[in-house]
């Protein structure tokens, strides 16, 4: 399955299950709905480049142009759905120190706080400034310069929201390259079915286990 079936199918079962999607929630009560998507890219004559030595992926500031006040590591975020709608044009993202598991796969040995910051909200979603994403897990093919798992959280008011995604790039054929990143906010009731069948599989096991001390 690809990511956008992916994002597509999240949003769908995501407003599904969860009623209060269908009324939009006062200004002051304001939050991230599951299925709501966004993209990030590298700003013009931004980049991205990756040191196997070190692990260190960075993210570069432009060569020219005015980055930002806060920090030279501005990216593009923009096609967002539903309450990343219209989101501002400031958001920051943190270099990143991966763990090499040979193979020219490299994984992120401890989460990462705020690896984005400064994803605006509308105004009128009751918002400016105020969402961060969490990076929690990561694995880049430094062969392709794709990561095979992202994973974290969206955080707003001191509330979290569940996010998976994306990352490509470049890497793999030109060392300093252009680069998007996908996220789509996700229930984290999603995982109960897997939980289940997990506890599901171990309880049989003790089952059998049971029958054959007592044969």
């Amino acid at each position: 399955m690809t990511f956008k079936a992916f994002v597509s199918s999240a949003a769908i079962a995501g407003t599904l299950a969860t009623g209060a999607l269908v009324a939009p929630a006062p200004v002051e009560a304001a939050t991230i709905n599951v299925g709501s998507t966004i993209n990030f890219s590298s700003v013009p004559n931004g980049t991205v480049a990756f040191n196997q030595s070190t692990g260190v992926l960075n993210f570069s500031a432009p060569t020219f142009g005015f980055p930002s006040f806060f920090n030279p590591q501005r990216i593009e975020a923009g096609a967002g759905t539903d309450s990343f709608a219209g989101v501002g044009p400031f958001a920051l993202i943190s270099d990143l120190t991966l763990t090499n598991n040979g193979g020219g796969f490299f994984s992120l040995a401890t989460p990462v706080e705020n690896f984005i910051s400064f994803i605006n909200l509308p105004p009128l979603l009751g918002g400016f400034n105020d969402v961060q994403f969490t990076l929690t897990k990561f694995i880049f093919n430094a062969n392709s310069g794709d990561s095979t798992l992202l994973e974290g959280f969206f955080t707003r008011d001191g509330n979290t929201v569940a996010a998976v995604g994306q990352f490509t790039s470049q890497i793999g054929t030109i060392p300093n390259s252009s680069w998007s990143l996908s996220l789509v906010a996700v229930p984290t009731p999603a995982l109960l079915p897997g939980l289940i069948g997990m506890g599901i599989a171990a309880l049989r096991r003790k089952q059998e286990e049971a029958s054959e001390e007592n044969v």
